[in-house]
């Protein structure tokens, strides 16, 4: 009997891949080819959460060996948009970045944590890893940009969001952070041109608007 419960028990402690982790990762793959990460999240319901971050704890068990960078950084971001534990998160995060170093979506996530927390120089270690993952990705100089501007280092902060814009002009919040910077700097004119760009863009939100009209107001009064 005791061996029967033992063999049970170690049968239960063994990862389980579900037929509901088999759907999340096959949903996943033709959400991301059609848009982003973070709209992938939005399509989610609770529910749907729930039962999926269900199916990654089964997987996600003893250090399984079949585990990929992959399932951690996607149990990370369940646990990031629906049930908040910046602890379990961040240790999904390095998880996953330690089985896949050359990931730079799983740095990013590192830098926006580290921003949140306002541990800047830590930000910029996570970005820079980013950045030396994948030079041509848009997220890490952008990150960088923005601690730098926090730290009021505006020359790098410039530096950084330049080249993030020439990665992808197409992204509105690119020309509000140059904006913001150019302002900070007293470049008013210039500031003002770049959310002209950014409200132009497809990515334009509501809050692009109210920002490029707060800067014409203060370029006004200043002229």
């Amino acid at each position: 009997m005791l061996r029967w419960l033992h063999r049970w028990w170690k049968d239960r402690q063994k990862p389980k891949m579900t037929d509901a982790l088999r759907q999340f990762n096959e949903r996943m793959k033709v959400k991301t080819r059609l848009g982003t990460h973070t709209q992938f999240m939005d399509s989610l319901s609770t529910q749907e959460a729930r039962t999926y971050r269900a199916a990654f704890d089964l997987w996600l068990v003893e250090n399984n060996p079949e585990a990929t960078a992959d399932d951690y950084y996607w149990r990370s971001m369940l646990t990031s948009y629906f049930f908040p534990n910046p602890r379990r998160e961040e240790a999904d995060l390095k998880s996953a970045v330690a089985l896949d170093p050359g990931n730079v979506d799983i740095w990013v996530s590192l830098g926006h944590m580290a921003v949140a927390r306002k541990k800047w120089n830590q930000a910029i270690e996570y970005y820079e890893a980013g950045i030396k993952a994948c030079p041509q990705n848009f997220f890490p100089w952008y990150g960088r940009a923005i601690v730098h501007k926090q730290l009021k280092r505006f020359d790098e902060s410039l530096r950084d969001i330049n080249v993030a814009i020439e990665i992808h002009p197409q992204l509105a919040y690119g020309y509000e952070v140059r904006g913001q910077i150019y302002d900070e700097m007293g470049e008013l004119e210039k500031a003002v041109a770049d959310l002209d760009l950014a409200v132009q863009s497809h990515a334009a939100t509501p809050n692009t608007q109210k920002l490029r009209d707060k800067l014409v107001r203060k370029f006004n009064r200043h002229n």
